[in-house]
């Protein structure tokens, strides 16, 4: 998690500074998002296991320095040293401990996470990484092909005013940060980690300067064209092998945290307008866990 004071201060105006550098079109655009998602795997990783609040703050305030100075090459290094110090998790944990730990995960709210504790820990969980595993997962998701526009949908775009979108501001960023659940993408970062400098007030203007970056990225992305090439990051997901009974490889795609934040803003936004279209759908719209997949015989 990120430290408390000026530290972690530090941290966040660096991912404010790459945010606006992101609306605002610098030189910056097309690596912005992608520094923005390396950050915490290359920054907040706890130096041991051991390691104690005063060494997180010592590590990140260090690494901050090396990070400004563009050694990213010295940050890999860093992290990759500390993962291959780390023990080799155990197949199957005993019920005490998995017992303990969804109650926690519970008490904490984090209901997405004490349900992969029992997923993880019963039969058909997850798949070692082998390159076996890897093969399968690259059959399973092939290279995108370009658009096919005999099977598009022909005839104008209705626009959409900007004006919409200028309710997106720091208090409704706040408030999807606060409803915001779930684990983490590439990046490392879940639901929990984004929330501490969105939503504490320990870091006074720099958690609201965040807020706002946010709101402006967003407003960006309603009322912009923008180029693909500066949103691989910010689209890319973690992919998850679970097995599949009796034989195979079922993939599960885990998104960043700030992908679905913004989305669950602008989908206040457009609320009245998704149920104007997808209500006579009967897809129970407005309603939770509503609109479902059909199933298909």
């Amino acid at each position: 998690m990120l430290p408390n004071g000026q530290t972690g201060k530090n941290f966040i105006r660096e991912i404010t500074r790459l945010l606006i550098a992101w609306v605002e079109k610098s030189p910056l655009r097309e690596i912005a998002m992608k520094a923005i998602h390396v950050m915490p795997a290359l920054l907040l990783q706890k130096p041991s296991k051991t390691s104690k609040s005063k060494d997180h703050v010592y590590a990140l305030e260090r690494r901050l320095e090396i990070w400004h100075k563009g050694n990213l090459r010295s940050l890999l290094n860093e992290a990759e040293t500390i993962q291959s110090r780390l023990p080799e998790p155990t197949k199957k944990s005993d019920i005490a401990t998995i017992s303990k730990r969804f109650r926690n995960l519970m008490e904490k709210g984090n209901v997405n996470g004490a349900i992969k504790i029992l997923t993880n820990n019963m039969s058909g969980g997850i798949v070692p990484l082998t390159d076996e595993t890897l093969n399968i997962l690259q059959e399973k998701h092939p290279v995108g092909e370009p658009l096919n526009v005999d099977i598009a949908i022909q005839g104008p775009i209705k626009p959409v005013h900007p004006i919409l979108f200028e309710v997106i501001d720091e208090d409704l960023v706040l408030k999807a940060a606060r409803h915001t659940e779930g684990g983490s993408g590439p990046s490392g970062l879940d639901a929990d980690g984004w929330r501490k400098p969105l939503v504490s007030k320990v870091y006074g203007d720099a958690g609201n300067d965040l807020r706002k970056a946010l709101a402006k990225v967003i407003r960006a992305m309603c009322t912009e064209e923008v180029e693909d090439s500066s949103l691989t990051s910010f689209l890319a997901c973690r992919l998850v092998p679970l097995s599949k009974k009796p034989t195979g490889v079922r993939p599960i795609g885990v998104g960043e945290v700030m992908r679905r934040l913004i989305g669950k803003v602008i989908g206040w936004v457009l609320k009245p307008d998704i149920h104007e279209v997808a209500g006579p759908l009967q897809t129970a719209m407005g309603l939770q866990g509503g609109a479902e997949p059909p199933y298909t015989q």
